[in-house]
């Protein structure tokens, strides 16, 4: 049995405000601390140090494909995510492997849900644009998780 969600659409617009992207971050930051919750009251975080919970679709909602990086990154920052470099990012040998070479064009992020002696759970976001190098990329690909790890 085929089962389809249809969601309100969120995708993003050139009369986007300023507000309604501060907005979704909020809302995006209280749907990723409410799903850590959920996951955690219900011991399904994991053992930690493991692959993490996927909570992509949760980060697709406020940040759909086809949503330019500039605007993604703002709803990111008004999620309080820490951002890594802006891309593209350089590359520090000349041998790196190709992946490693596509990484520099994503944008990454992430922030602590939970912290205490020898313990951390934190959500990381990657999003891959439509177009590497393209200074009016659009995200293409979200992979975003939930991540516990022990020392």
């Amino acid at each position: 049995m085929l089962v389809l969600i249809v969601l309100p659409s969120l995708a993003l617009d050139a009369s986007v405000s300023a507000e309604t992207l501060e907005q979704r971050g909020r809302q995006l930051r209280a749907a990723l601390e409410q799903k850590f919750r959920t996951l955690k009251e219900a011991n399904q975080l994991g053992m930690g140090n493991g692959p993490g919970v996927d909570v992509s679709p949760i980060v697709a909602i406020y940040i759909p494909i086809g949503t330019s990086f500039e605007e993604a990154e703002k709803v990111l920052l008004a999620a309080k995510f820490k951002m890594g470099q802006r891309p593209p990012r350089p590359i520090y040998r000349e041998s790196a492997p190709e992946w490693e070479k596509a990484m520099r064009f994503t944008l990454v992020g992430g922030f602590v849900l939970e912290q205490s002696f020898g313990y951390v759970a934190s959500v990381g976001i990657e999003l891959y644009p439509d177009s590497a190098g393209d200074p009016g990329a659009h995200v293409k690909e979200i992979q975003a998780r939930i991540q516990t790890s022990y020392l």
